[in-house]
């Protein structure tokens, strides 16, 4: 089964593939591939530390709306198992100027993957397996507010694609020495509806 060449961003204009995102979990399961490796369901299931069972549907439903696509097939221990692959090695859900369904689905998708946040922050803390300090934190949670001039936005920008691309060069597999199932959200946006000095 011959894989099509994947373009570096995929962005999600299909209405279709936009309400597929709105699902959290498929969220993370297209997150998973930061090493474009091939994946079987069971793959993927052991890097998010869930059962296969738990994501079957939603890979399948990735699939149907083109945002996954098959490669091939590995031998299973009961039969051959389907390999998988993202389209894109990412997926941008900005809206099209003006459009108010694709503004809705973006906000929607959004929502979900800060509810996982807040899941993920809620099991962290209960865990008691956090530390707060020093280079091998684990736990930061903050939401600030600022006036940024312009030089400021390109640095905070500059520092946020360093740290989109640590994630995204991270190792797959459990296994690497050290490495630790680690989530980040971050939400950028501007508040000029509450900026009375009308600041840009």
């Amino acid at each position: 089964m011959k894989s099509k060449r994947r373009s570096k961003t995929h962005l999600v204009k299909d209405p279709r593939q936009r309400k597929a995102l709105a699902s959290p979990l498929r969220q993370e399961i297209l997150s998973r591939w930061t090493d474009g490796e091939p994946r079987t369901v069971a793959d993927i299931a052991d890097v998010m530390g869930r059962p296969a069972t738990a994501i079957y549907y939603h890979v399948h439903r990735l699939e149907d709306v083109g945002l996954l696509e098959r490669v091939g097939v590995r031998p299973g221990p009961k039969r051959d198992e389907i390999l998988y692959r993202p389209v894109a090695k990412q997926f941008d859900l900005t809206p099209a100027p003006g459009d108010r369904e694709q503004v809705a689905d973006a906000v929607v998708a959004l929502n979900a993957a800060h509810r996982m946040a807040l899941r993920d922050l809620q099991a962290a803390l209960e865990s008691g397996n956090v530390r707060f300090e020093g280079s091998d934190r684990n736990l930061l949670a903050f939401r600030l507010h600022a006036r940024l001039p312009r030089a400021r936005r390109a640095r905070a920008n500059a520092l946020l694609d360093e740290l989109l691309a640590i994630f995204q060069a991270a190792p797959a597999s459990a296994k690497a020495a050290g490495a630790e199932y680690c989530s980040l959200t971050v939400a950028l946006a501007p508040l000029r509806g509450r900026d009375r000095n009308g600041g840009s």
